[in-house]
């Protein structure tokens, strides 16, 4: 059976009940949950919904929609031009040199019958705008929930390393007094007081440590999380689903090339520029055929002066070519073109950089995985090790030197197998996060003494 230490009030003692019994009471310390602390999956939910962050992406989405909506409606639908001119207007050539009333009212409707495909490539444009809008949005919904999570995770982590490094430093606080009662009493040696006092500010420097590292994370989930960070809950944990890692490394690959959002971004972006390159040679290149209906009317113009009202209706098909005898057209479509040119090599850029990113994460995975192991092994060593100690120097086989070592050993083991833990769950959410999965569906929620390995 293995051993566990236990910190009470009469100095460092050994109980059995398994290592795994510290890490459990570290995560369960009183007053780590608020009351009020509500489902964590909620809290996530409601942080992606209000997050300005997101809002900004949802109204670019809802921008580039109502952008379709305007260029098919001004391609497709007839532009009316009204115009009413009413004043005088006075002739030389009248006998009586009066001034005549003068009305004018024109209605002029436009239809767009053909343009060679200029507005249905401004819509498709728009359209791949849209597409690339919402691929921007998903992608910063992914990114904000993996700060969410790794925002939790971390203050999980720096709350138990804090809560170890106080137990640390309390135990040797209370080894140092009963070192120095004892040297007053004559039984013991100024040499152990002296190596308690070293260890006890080294424990001090730690605890120190551990609450600057606190207060980052705190910072951190306050700057994610904003006011919902005061109802957070932290007596539960994230855990990815097993069925959404990938088996292998080139499985994480294809995935994230099929899904990963900033590579949907990149090429929503290409095809919106190559659409724009098709509606620039017709703009620049092709005429446009309207037809144009069109009604007048005229009182008292052109110096009639027997009071008439004078009208004239018209229907025709009109053609319209606007051609710049400089060759600007010809530029405005190379700038195009160079643009798609540009994103083009901007993708397949993206697309190393996901490959990077799906390789460190899925590194860090194995890493973690294999530390874990690791370092819950060096934890039952350290107990065992620290159990042994004790009894020794009870028996004056070891030095109080060699106590508080063995202890600091195994409170700094404790806190590399916390550190672990959520560096592997860190992890796999970056890893789902780079191949496009990542979302409120693809973890579990666990109590903190189920996550943690058994000893």
């Amino acid at each position: 059976m293995h051993s566990f230490v236990n910190f009470n009030k009469s100095g460092p003692m050994v109980s059995s009940g398994g290592v795994r019994a510290v890490v459990l009471a570290a995560f369960l310390a009183a007053g780590l949950v608020p009351a009020h602390a509500q489902d964590l999956r909620g809290s996530l939910a409601e942080m992606l919904k209000n997050h300005p962050r997101l809002q900004a992406t949802r109204n670019d989405v809802s921008s580039a929609q109502s952008k379709v909506t305007d260029t098919t409606r001004r391609a497709w639908t007839p532009n009316l031009d009204l115009s009413a001119e009413k004043g005088e207007q006075k002739f030389e050539s009248l006998a009586n040199d009066k001034r005549l009333d003068y009305t004018r009212t024109s209605i002029r409707a436009t239809q767009q019958l053909y343009d060679f495909g200029k507005s249905g490539r401004m819509i498709a444009e728009n359209e791949a705008v849209v597409s690339q809008s919402k691929a921007l949005a998903s992608a910063a919904e992914s990114g904000l929930l993996l700060e969410g999570l790794s925002a939790h995770w971390s203050y999980v982590r720096a709350d138990k390393i804090l809560d170890y490094s106080r137990q640390s430093e309390e135990s040797v606080r209370r080894q140092a007094n009963m070192e120095s009662s004892m040297v007053e009493l004559g039984k013991g040696y100024e040499s152990n007081v002296l190596q308690a006092k070293v260890q006890l500010t080294s424990a001090e420097a730690r605890r120190l440590r551990s609450e600057g590292a606190l207060d980052i994370a705190q910072a951190r989930v306050r700057a994610v999380f904003d006011k919902l960070s005061s109802s957070l809950n932290y007596k539960q944990l994230a855990v990815v689903r097993p069925e959404l890692m990938p088996k292998s490394l080139d499985e994480a690959k294809a995935t994230a090339l099929s899904n990963n959002q900033q590579i949907q971004v990149g090429m929503h972006r290409s095809k919106a520029i190559e659409e724009r390159i098709g509606s620039t040679q017709a703009k620049e290149f092709l005429p446009r055929l309207n037809l144009v209906a069109e009604k007048n009317t005229r009182y008292n113009t052109d110096g009639i002066q027997n009071v008439r009202t004078f009208g004239d209706d018209k229907l025709y098909v009109q053609f319209v070519y606007n051609f710049n005898a400089g060759g600007a057209g010809s530029s405005a479509v190379e700038a195009v073109r160079r643009d798609h040119a540009a994103s083009v090599s901007r993708e397949a850029e993206t697309r190393q950089l996901v490959e990077e990113q799906v390789n460190i994460a899925w590194r860090n995975v194995q890493v973690a995985s294999q530390n874990r192991q690791t370092l819950a092994n060096l934890v039952r060593i350290a107990a065992k090790f620290y159990e042994m100690a004790v009894q020794e120097r009870q028996m004056g086989r070891r030095s109080l030197l060699e106590v508080l070592s063995a202890e600091l050993n195994l409170i700094n083991s404790l806190s590399d197998l916390m550190s672990t833990e959520a560096d592997a769950a860190i992890a796999s959410f970056t890893l789902l996060q780079a191949m496009g999965k990542l979302d409120l569906n693809s973890f579990d929620l666990k109590p903190v003494d189920t996550v943690l390995p058994k000893f």
